[in-house]
């Protein structure tokens, strides 16, 4: 009966870790002189699988183009990534590879699906697209799904690159 009671005990223990995380408060500013895209100037941001990091687009001034940057939440200091847009509007919603060393984006102007290693390099083309991408996930498989505008549904491709397959066909 003593082990009945100490494995009862024990797994008590191990379930009842604290259940409430802690609150974090984080500012993500552009770059000093910079800006980021649309009328309003908000930040659109996605923090990094492991929560360790946050990207988000930005131009570090007038008449520069939008670049992808990454910063350390535990730095206040953000490091933009190698130019990773054709011209100044082309970056649009980007997201993270699960295991958070890369950040898949789409650019617009050339319709295409791409990715950047966060350790340096340039962007490498995924696949051709249509224009107006809603956003992505690139999940543990290797398979990237992505949204489009209106009608479209979703496609995927591989995280290696190919052509997009359709998964879904709206009913118009």
């Amino acid at each position: 009966i003593f082990l009945v009671i100490a494995a009862v005990l024990g797994a008590r223990a191990v379930l009842r870790e604290d259940a409430v995380a802690p609150v974090v408060r984080f500012d993500v500013a552009p770059p000093s002189g910079g800006f980021f895209p649309g009328a309003n100037n908000v930040p659109r941001f996605v923090v990094s699988p492991d929560g360790k990091y946050v990207a988000f687009e930005a131009s570090p001034g007038a008449g520069k183009p939008f670049q992808l940057w990454i910063r350390r939440l535990d730095s206040t200091d953000a490091q933009p990534l190698p130019p990773t847009a054709t011209n100044n509007l082309a970056l649009q919603q980007p997201f993270w590879s699960p295991d958070g060393q890369y950040i898949a984006f789409f650019d617009e102007p050339e319709g295409r699906l791409k990715k950047i290693d966060i350790q340096g390099g340039a962007a490498q083309t995924l696949c051709e697209l249509p224009s107006n991408q809603f956003g992505g996930t690139w999940n543990a498989d290797g398979t990237i799904l992505m949204a489009t505008a209106g009608t479209n549904g979703v496609r995927r491709v591989s995280a290696t690159g190919g052509v997009p397959t359709q998964v879904t066909t709206l009913d118009t």
